[in-house]
């Protein structure tokens, strides 16, 4: 057993069956300490109902002993244009959502519970193994100006991710980039001043079962 995701698609409001109750019944049979992510019923989100499950979500993020979700559909949670909503692919009897409200709903996700990337939790029982500190080094293009940082494993272990934190005068940004991935351009910084100033870079290795290295800390200096 790696995880538990009981499905806890009831309304907010629905009071005999309470989801806090539930969630902490669940929790209780947690013994083992495995990961335990929560199921929503995302294909709901029409007719209102995305707000207050996007509030349970958050709420659930600053409890305790849990580290996830899992929604389902994704399929309702998908730019309307790439993927097929109706009642046999987001759920037996559960209506389609309208793509308005699964719009709305997605943002929304994406704006509060989940403002980040972020890597699955790490699962060290499956690998008793931890990656070693990656190398990395950070160069600056004399002709373009760019800041570019660069990856290297640091032994024949494969990467599965990198993990990437830029700190900088205006604050930070996160990357969770493939571990085939060789090469980042840090600056200039889309959506940021060209003349931020980079304090700092935080890089670690991830390896398949989300466990991850120390950390490699680089501070660019002038050139």
């Amino acid at each position: 057993m790696d995880y538990f995701t009981p499905q806890l698609y009831w309304p907010v409001t629905q009071t005999a069956q309470s989801d806090p109750v539930l969630l902490d019944w669940w929790l209780g049979e947690n013994v083992p300490a495995r990961h335990l992510w929560p199921g929503h019923n995302a294909s709901r989100a029409a007719g209102g109902a995305g707000a207050g499950r996007t509030e349970r979500t958050s709420a659930r993020h600053a409890g305790h002993a849990r580290h996830g979700d899992v929604h389902f559909s994704m399929r309702a949670l998908m730019p309307a244009e790439t993927v097929r909503r109706d009642s046999v692919l987001v759920g037996v009897a559960t209506p389609p959502p309208r793509d308005s409200a699964a719009a709305a709903l997605a943002d929304r996700l994406r704006g509060e519970p989940y403002p980040a990337p972020s890597s699955v939790p790490a699962s060290p029982w499956l690998s008793g193994k931890t990656p070693r500190v990656p190398h990395a080094a950070v160069r600056t293009a004399p002709a373009s100006g760019e800041l570019t940082l660069h990856l290297t494993p640091a032994g024949p272990e494969r990467v599965q991710w990198w993990t990437v934190r830029l700190e900088t005068d205006l604050g930070w940004r996160s990357w969770l980039l493939p571990g085939t991935q060789r090469a980042l351009v840090l600056a200039p910084v889309d959506g940021q001043r060209t003349d931020s100033r980079v304090v700092r870079v935080l890089v670690m290795a991830v390896d398949r079962v989300g466990s991850e290295s120390g950390t490699q800390i680089l501070r660019p200096g002038p050139e």
